[in-house]
Order: structure tokens, then C-alpha cells, then sequence
């Protein structure tokens, strides 16, 4: 089976922006963004030995659709726009070496990124051993038998797979849904339930989906 890497573009450009404090200069500017994501992308090509890679990132109109049902939604986040130092300038540039290199990317349109690697995972999990490279865990509840996540962390990098998750949060990816709901997820501003839990939320789940505890 033939090997697919989706990458989350804008946790990839955080990570390397915050990540690379050693600047790389050419002609005058800082070129460390450009340098370190294809280096980065260029490991992942090596160590996954992939035969096809896709580089997708958000854009402006990619949180309109959840702002419409829930307004709080991501808005604990910074606003680069009123930063010097605004990680989300380097886009261009960044887009100029994915084209110089011929790596296909996408910036989403009308939804995030991680609906379309979503999107990619259920259209092509037969086809292809797929692996998402980000540090996101929203994309925990996509893992299957032949999806899985890399989280790129230097020495602590891991792979997770159904197993690891079950291990990690006493769930299964199928749950991961269920899981959020009830825990909450503070890095997208969204309350879970009071006095619930990661533990609490496992335990209720060891019973069965909500829909079956209710029943």
C-alpha cells in the first residue's frame, strides 16, 4: 500500500517559527521559516519513505463557518496581525518554495485545514497508509488501522496509533468526539462540562457512547 503524508501547514509554520531561534540570514532577512519547513518536509519524505505528500493550510475564510455557531470559537487566540513579530507574514514567501520545490499545497477555502485532511482520510483510507504530521489532537478521533498521526517533537516525537490513544486517554479514536465534548478543548476556547474531567470523561465513556448512557 502506498504511503500518503498530509501536513497541518500552520502547525508546521508555528512550530518552526517559535521552534528556530537561530536566525538564517540571506541578503539582509531571515529566511530560517523557508530553510527549516522544507528541511522539515524534506526529513518527513526520508523517514516515512512517502509516495505522495500534500501541504494544507488554513486561510482567512476558514473559521467563518464555525463563528456562525459558536461566535467564542479560537478567540482566546493571539492576533498576530497586531504583533512585530506575526508568524502568518512568512506564508508567501513560504508558498513562493513549495511551488520552486513542486510540493503540492492547498490553502482551505470556506473550512479549516483539518476538515480537508479529514475530508482526504475518509476518501482515501484504502487506498493509502496515510499519516498526519502535526501536533494537533483534534485530529486524534481519525486514527484507524491505516491512518495515523506524527507528532513531531525532536527527541520526543511519537506515532500515535488506535493503540497509543487508547493507552494514552483511556479511549478509543471513536470516542475522541464524545471525549472533547465533555472535556472541553481550551486551545480552540470551547468549555467542556463542569467537573468533568479527562479521567471523569473516560470513565463515563467506559460505558458506552452518550447516546447509550442516556438510553
Amino acid at each position: 500500500m502506498e504511503r500518503l503524508i498530509l501536513v497541518d501547514g500552520h502547525n508546521l509554520l508555528f512550530r518552526i517559527f517559535f521552534g528556530f531561534n537561530r536566525p538564517i540570514m540571506h541578503n539582509g532577512i531571515d529566511r530560517r521559516c523557508q530553510v527549516g519547513f522544507a528541511s522539515s518536509l524534506n526529513k518527513i519524505l526520508k523517514d516515512f519513505e512517502a509516495s505522495k505528500l500534500l501541504v494544507l493550510f488554513d486561510s482567512v475564510t476558514s473559521t467563518a463557518s464555525r463563528l456562525e455557531v459558536y461566535p467564542d470559537y479560537k478567540q482566546n487566540r493571539i492576533d498576530y496581525s497586531e504583533q512585530d513579530d506575526n508568524p502568518f507574514d512568512e506564508l508567501p514567501d513560504i508558498y513562493k518554495v513549495l511551488d520552486k520545490l513542486e510540493v503540492p499545497f492547498i490553502e482551505a477555502d470556506g473550512f479549516e485545514a483539518d476538515d480537508y485532511i479529514a475530508t482526504l482520510c475518509k476518501k482515501y483510507q484504502d487506498r493509502y497508509e496515510i499519516i498526519i504530521v502535526s501536533t494537533d489532537s483534534d485530529f486524534n478521533q481519525l486514527v484507524n488501522e491505516t491512518v495515523s498521526i506524527f507528532k513531531p517533537r525532536g527527541k520526543k516525537s511519537e506515532m500515535l496509533t488506535p493503540d497509543s490513544i487508547q493507552e494514552k486517554l483511556q479511549v478509543s479514536p471513536s470516542q475522541i468526539i464524545e471525549y472533547k465534548s465533555l472535556v472541553g478543548d481550551t486551545a480552540d476556547n470551547i468549555p467542556g462540562i463542569k467537573g468533568i474531567g479527562p479521567k471523569r470523561a473516560a470513565e463515563i465513556l467506559s460505558y458506552g457512547s452518550i447516546e447509550e448512557i442516556i438510553s
